[in-house]
């Protein structure tokens, strides 16, 4: 049975790719951590998120699909496939990258992204097969 912050988790995924920003941040805490890797810097507090998803929602068509979900303490690796299309030009990419939560109570508190799944798994404790 998955945990509830798992849980928490695939429902933040689903209405984010539903461009269902409320919901999505229910999953978050309101001090929220988060990478905003295009500006090389991180935001903090759900109304800085609020911004950037809908700022990113009218340049990019996004899809991120958890593939696997390890919990780890109060972490969580999610390993997802991410879709992105620029709306502007078509151009497409396709990747598998690492999303290293870590929660306080049922929400998370910080997000990191990582292109090196290897690195993601050192990040979580190694506890990750493959």
């Amino acid at each position: 049975m998955a945990s509830l912050r798992i849980e928490t988790l695939r429902a933040g995924y689903r209405a984010f790719n539903r461009r269902d920003v409320e919901k999505a941040l229910q999953m978050l805490d309101p001090q929220v951590e988060w990478p905003n890797r295009i500006a090389r810097r991180v935001l903090c507090g759900q109304q800085a998120l609020r911004q950037y998803w809908t700022r990113q929602f009218r340049l990019f068509d996004c899809r991120v699909e958890p593939e696997e979900l390890v919990e780890e303490g109060d972490r969580i690796l999610a390993i997802v496939r991410q879709r992105v299309r620029r709306l502007s030009s078509g151009a497409q990419q396709d990747l598998q990258i690492g999303h290293l939560y870590t929660f306080r109570g049922v929400r998370a508190m910080k997000m990191q992204v990582f292109t090196d799944l290897e690195a993601a798994k050192r990040a979580l404790g190694g506890s990750v097969d493959g």
